[in-house]
């Protein structure tokens, strides 16, 4: 629950501030994911990439770990600019 100092403040500054909040959880929150995702994937390089996306999308599921909608795109632009 917020503060009551921050609840003085105006409405219009209070949706700023907490949509700049959003956006830095959103990009830590994408680039765990992708870290998460590139620990696992080392554990055995020869899986092809579908596979592990879909073990990846499996493991976070059992341990109730709530993933950005865009994880697919973001590991593919991540293994396309770190595999060359």
């Amino acid at each position: 629950m917020p503060t009551a100092a921050f609840m003085c403040n105006s409405p219009t500054w209070r949706l700023d501030m907490l949509g700049d909040i959003l956006l830095d959880i959103q990009r830590a929150q994408q680039h765990a994911a992708v870290e998460l995702f590139r620990e696992l994937s080392r554990k055995k390089p020869e899986v092809g990439l579908e596979r592990q996306l879909h073990g990846f999308r499996h493991a976070c599921e059992t341990l109730g770990l709530v993933l950005p909608g865009s994880v697919e795109a973001l590991i593919v632009l991540d293994r396309q600019f770190t595999l060359g």
